[in-house]
């Protein structure tokens, strides 16, 4: 009979905890290298050199990227999610649940995982890519031959990539519920194997993971669905350290600096930037940027040393974070797209253009203007990764390298 219950505990503390497989060397200590979106702070902002002229394709992996304009075969969507960039390769997944390592300098393939299910954009630390694959955990796998070497059950479906910080691995899960869906910010020790904490929240869409947000001593998460809250957790134990509520934030990624956050808000019709305060959630700036009463999508944000920008229907602000100034504003062809990024001083953003058409711009972050145009090889629904003097972007069915 004792027996029996040990193993019934032993299984329910599996349920709970989710079933660990840990072979990292115990006293490496991970940070996040490469992540999503520059940092894990989501700011868009990477210290690498830019793509100053025109760039030109060094290579593509798949299907060539026709240009769309000149009657080519459009193919169905292939690669899904944003590619990472690190030591000379580059990592991506493909909607089949394949994970892929290219050589950076060729484009050739030097390993492939499948998993048979969907992979989140990954992270990497210390030679470690860690993995969200769908319905079931986290992955870490090795950078130099896709062996697996950590996973993390806990059979829910993660969509953003997760964070590390000081060997504490930070994820968001998402499970479904009755009348709605269940957002679980997650803290597992990797070196020791377990759960720190877990916060669970209801809500009322997926794109509930991706408001959240870090900084090395808070995880900021917003849930549309309850009173609008944006909560302030301390990273270290998960608790709160403040919460406001009813902000009509419309931007889904909250870049996350040291000191500050940023969002837009709506209020009688006017689009307002905010800045808070990490340390107690108080306002430090707010600023007026534009009237409307057209509907409002999802609004961009970048947030460099000194200026916001931000992307708002077909035009582009830069806000200098301090007082709040409009430094310029320019317009970027009919409707911005799925991401703005500024590598040093060179904005690369993506837009509809009038003919339907999307386009790639490389635009000076001193004075709005526009450098370089690179129109028609594919589809930019994805933020690419940078490095020194390129781009890693992934289309509908081509993954390629654009370089000065």
């Amino acid at each position: 009979m004792v027996k029996k219950y040990f193993i019934f505990i032993l299984l329910l503390l599996l349920i709970l905890n989710g079933c660990v497989e840990v072979n990292l060397v115990k006293d490496r200590k991970l940070q996040t290298e490469k992540i999503w979106l520059g940092d894990i702070g989501k700011t868009g902002y990477y210290e690498f050199e830019p793509i100053r002229s025109k760039p030109e394709l060094v290579w593509y992996f798949n299907n060539p990227p026709y240009p769309f304009y000149n009657n080519a075969i459009v193919y169905q969507p292939v690669f899904i999610n944003s590619p990472i960039f690190y030591n000379d390769t580059l990592y991506f997944s493909d909607r089949d649940g394949n994970f892929y390592a290219i050589d950076s300098k060729t484009g050739k393939l030097k390993w492939k995982v499948s998993f048979d299910k969907k992979i989140t954009t990954p992270t990497i630390s210390d030679g470690v890519i860690f993995i969200g694959v769908g319905g079931e955990g986290i992955f870490g796998l090795n950078s130099e031959n896709g062996e697996i070497i950590f996973k993390l059950y806990n059979n829910c479906f993660s969509f953003s990539p997760p964070v590390i910080v000081d060997s504490i691995l930070y994820f968001v899960s998402i499970k479904g519920g009755w009348q709605h869906l269940k957002v679980y910010i997650n803290s597992f020790d990797i070196r020791k194997g377990r759960y720190i904490f877990v916060k669970k929240f209801n809500t009322n869409h997926p794109n509930a993971v991706f408001r959240v947000s870090f900084n090395k001593n808070s995880i900021i998460f917003h849930n549309n669905y309850i009173k609008r809250i944006l909560y302030c957790f301390d990273i270290k134990n998960g608790k709160l350290k403040w919460k406001k509520e009813g902000l009509n934030i419309l931007n889904i990624i909250i870049p996350v600096c040291s000191d500050a956050l940023y969002i837009t808000s709506l209020e009688n019709d006017k689009i307002f930037l905010l800045s808070l305060s990490m340390e107690n959630g108080e306002e430090i700036l707010k600023r007026e940027i534009v009237n409307t009463n057209k509907e409002i999508e999802d609004i961009l944000l970048v947030a460099g040393n000194e200026d916001i920008y931000v992307g708002i229907f077909d035009s582009i602000y830069k806000i200098n974070k301090n007082d709040g100034k409009i430094k310029w504003n320019i317009k970027v062809g009919k409707k911005i797209g799925k991401f703005v990024q500024l590598a040093k001083d060179i904005l690369y953003i993506n837009a509809e253009d009038i003919d339907g058409l999307n386009s790639l711009y490389g635009i000076d972050s001193y004075n709005g203007e526009i450098i370089w145009k690179l129109k028609g090889y594919s589809l930019f629904d994805y933020p690419p990764d940078i490095s020194d003097h390129s781009l890693y972007v992934l289309g509908y069915s081509s993954v390629y390298k654009l370089s000065d």
